[in-house]
């Protein structure tokens, strides 16, 4: 039979056997690498990003006024009522994009983030405007040289293209401009009128109006210009 002072020895070294194995068991296991442009996707070790993840990068996209159809009308009779008249078309938008080098890649991709640049959805790869002429009518209220339009506000922006190859790097694809529009809008805009600055109606203002002198010297005479 084992004095106490052996159990005492024995209790001992069995304590420290198990401190031992505890101090081993809670060592902390190696972190995760997380992307924080791109909380869903984790990784491990050396990796850049998710082998097969593929994303694009793209400056803001500003909008701007784009005038597709258009018709100078000369209002001078004095009465009031609904006008309708043949807007002429000018020039076409498309939505479309370009790359800077020949490569298979995801132009979806490129116009989704379009999309959540310009804030709103814009319409989809290869839609156009209308190419034919177009039937405008509008409510004229006073004397004045009129333009009667149609058009649409236009988004482009840079992108730059990635992938992350098998080996968990980041590789550039290409590059490029890329461009939609929102929808077409019908109007029409006097030209001594005030319209906010930006605008499709002050887009066609400027480009279909007369210049201002012209208008003056209408103004002044009574007379229909070109007559």
């Amino acid at each position: 039979m084992r004095s106490a002072k052996h159990c005492r020895r024995g209790f001992a070294a069995l304590g420290f056997t198990i401190a031992a194995f505890g101090a081993v068991a809670v060592a902390p296991a190696a972190a995760d690498t997380i992307r924080l442009d791109a909380p869903s996707v984790q990784m491990r070790g050396d990796y850049e990003c998710d082998p097969g993840h593929e994303w694009v990068e793209m400056a803001a996209a500003a909008p701007n006024a784009t005038v597709t159809h258009a018709d100078p009308y000369e209002h001078y009779t004095g009465g009031t009522g609904e006008y309708e008249t043949t807007a002429v078309h000018k020039t076409t938008v498309r939505a479309q994009l370009t790359s800077s080098v020949e490569v298979s890649f995801n132009h979806n991709l490129v116009f989704e983030k379009l999309n959540v640049k310009a804030g709103i959805t814009l319409q989809v790869e290869g839609s156009k405007t209308t190419e034919t002429s177009l039937r405008i009518k509008e409510y004229l209220s006073k004397n004045d040289t009129y333009v009667f339009y149609s058009g649409t506000a236009t988004y482009t922006g840079q992108y730059s293209y990635y992938r992350c190859t098998s080996s968990g790097s980041v590789q550039f694809v290409t590059s490029g401009s890329v461009g939609s529009w929102k929808a077409e809008t019908k109007g029409a805009v006097g030209c001594t009128q005030e319209v906010p600055s930006g605008s499709l109606a002050a887009k066609a203002k400027a480009q279909y109006c007369p210049p201002d002198d012209t208008r003056a010297s209408v103004r002044l005479s009574g007379r229909t210009p070109g007559l």
